[in-house]
């Protein structure tokens, strides 16, 4: 009789062990899955970086609002782009050599010392 006790005490502490490891191999594998594709987000993210580094400019288009990504040099080409969605013009404040403070009503940038 002892003997069923303890074997009836072990089966079920068996199964509670198996239902347990069940369960953390479940989270386990979502665990993977999660770290898979933050790697993934995260070589991109690292892509997108080289690419910024390599002349794109990322601005916001208030007009419009979304964000422009173009390949800008604004040595070269100004501290003024145009919206490829909107048309609207767009200043290249993150490429001021200056304090930003372009006025938006009539399209005056002080830093650059200039109207655009």
């Amino acid at each position: 009789m002892v003997k069923r006790i303890i074997l009836w005490k072990e089966k079920r502490r068996n199964r509670k062990l198996r239902w347990k490891l069940e369960g953390a191999r479940k989270r386990l594998q979502t665990e993977k899955e999660r770290n898979r594709l933050l790697r993934k987000m995260l070589s991109a993210a690292y892509r997108e970086n080289g690419n910024l580094k390599d002349g794109w400019v990322v601005e916001w288009c208030d007009r419009c609002n979304r964000q422009v990504t173009v390949m800008w040099d604004p040595e070269q080409d100004g501290l003024m782009a145009y919206c490829p969605y909107c048309g609207e013009r767009l200043p290249m404040c993150d490429s001021c050599p200056g304090e930003c403070d372009f006025e938006y009503g009539n399209g005056i940038c002080k830093a650059g010392a200039r109207e655009v």
